[in-house]
């Protein structure tokens, strides 16, 4: 995507560019004259897709903060900020705590700006204006999304954000931000159609909303779990039916070439590049080896998995290193946020609520045969939990995920040797010092 000037935004206010280590400050002129018109518009969602690029969405924290936190990276690097992850220290200054929030709240503004000017554009149809108002309703749950899941209860941006005005807003309950980014990716799926996998479309939608559903199943009350996660299971099922496609080979995922599997991802060429793959590549390679996959994770993988050759690869020096990421040069490697291998991950965990383990096997064993393993037939030795994320561990490994899979279900205190307090991240020390009305998470 090009880069386009844009209005104001409220990362610039908050955050520190030096400390976020290389977040791209943004541009701006003024609102009312960039989003006047159709060709306004139009530039304006382009860089609101722009704002998921940053190197602290997309372009590198959202896709590794998960891993780093778990216990599928270690750090082998040489910036601290990683290395507070993987030891469980993380600062209220951190550059990924920083990054995560500032742009995610970037990103949320960009579609709020749009949003608020969209009904007063005269040449755009009612569909045209509905297509980029589903586009923003969808990129402001999906970054909603990620602050609840890193944060726990965080602000609610439903308007644009102009000047220091209305910089202090209060916390928002879990509860309250997942019911509105439901309510968002509802409105999002009925304005939206088919779109190439790099921009929001009907079937992203749904499929973030049936990770919402699955979310509300462990915040919303007792009586409500099991119901929450049917819908979610309803909506996977439903997308499935309607063509998205499991790879047949899991290492093509990771190529350059489009694929039927990826539901939404963020896309990046040589001109708007991450240099994910230089942060895992070791330096005989030609790579900064910041991070590597952890011992543990390496020895979870069963023999024969062939998702870990595909994960997994050496150096000449037997430096072991991430490999889903792998365009040194041009840095254009996709970063997928949700494709259908989540969904078959979605029914298997909605089983598990309700009690039906035979349900979560057959998901599973979606996934185990495409990755040539042989079916689970039992669970004699391991809980239907146990065999969820050992599956959601190597399926999706290196793809940001398995710090929440652990805070989700309850499993980060016994897994990982942390205290409750930390299974969120703290609220970064910029907010803090410039929102009046933020507290911070306790245990920092």
């Amino acid at each position: 995507m090009k880069k386009y000037i844009l209005i104001s935004l409220i990362s610039l206010v908050l955050v520190s560019c030096s400390k976020m280590l290389d977040v791209e400050p943004t541009q701006s002129i003024d609102a009312n004259t960039a989003l006047n018109s159709k060709k306004g518009i139009e530039r304006a969602v382009n860089g609101m897709y722009d704002a998921l690029q940053q190197t602290g969405l997309y372009g590198r924290f959202a896709a590794v903060a998960g891993d780093l936190a778990a216990d599928n990276l270690d750090w082998t690097g040489t910036t601290l900020d990683y290395g507070q992850l993987t030891s469980k220290s993380i600062t209220t200054n951190n550059a990924i705590v920083e990054g995560l929030w500032a742009s995610s709240y970037d990103a949320i503004n960009r579609a709020n700006s749009i949003l608020d000017h969209l009904a007063a554009i005269s040449d755009m149809s009612e569909v045209e204006k509905n297509q980029a108002s589903g586009e923003c309703l969808f990129v402001r749950a999906l970054c909603h999304f990620e602050l609840m899941r890193f944060y726990g209860p965080v602000p609610l941006k439903l308007q644009a954000t102009v000047g220091l005005e209305n910089i202090n807003v209060a916390r928002s309950s879990k509860q309250e931000v997942i019911n509105v980014v439901i309510d968002d990716l509802e409105k999002a799926a009925s304005y939206l159609g088919d779109k190439p996998a790099g921009y929001a479309s009907q079937k992203s939608a749904k499929a973030l909303l049936a990770r919402a559903y699955l979310y509300n199943s462990y915040i919303t009350t007792e009586s409500q779990k099991i119901t929450e996660a049917a819908k979610a299971a309803a909506i996977a099922d439903e997308i499935i039916a309607s063509g998205a496609e499991l790879l047949a080979n899991y290492d093509a995922l990771w190529t350059a070439d489009a694929n039927g599997e990826s539901l939404f991802e963020v896309t990046f060429n040589a001109q708007d590049r991450n240099v994910i793959a230089q942060y895992f590549y070791p330096r005989l390679l030609t790579g900064r080896y910041e991070f590597a996959p952890s011992a543990s994770l390496i020895n979870c993988y069963e023999a024969g998995d062939l998702r870990k050759t595909a994960s997994i690869a050496m150096d000449a020096s037997n430096f072991v290193y991430g490999n889903k990421y792998r365009d040194l040069s041009a840095g254009a490697d996709r970063v997928y946020v949700v494709r259908t291998a989540e969904l078959y991950a979605i029914k298997a965990e909605a089983a598990l609520i309700a009690g039906n383990t035979a349900g979560v096997l057959a998901n599973l064993n979606m996934l185990r045969s495409r990755a040539g393993l042989s079916p689970l037939e039992n669970t004699s030795a391991y809980t239907p939990l146990e065999l969820l994320l050992q599956e959601c561990r190597v399926e999706f490994a290196f793809e940001g995920r398995r710090w929440h899979d652990l805070v989700r279900t309850g499993k980060a205190v016994e897994v990982l040797g942390i205290d409750q307090n930390h299974t969120l991240f703290p609220i970064p020390l910029s907010e803090m010092q410039t929102n009046k009305l933020m507290t911070q998470n306790p245990g920092y």
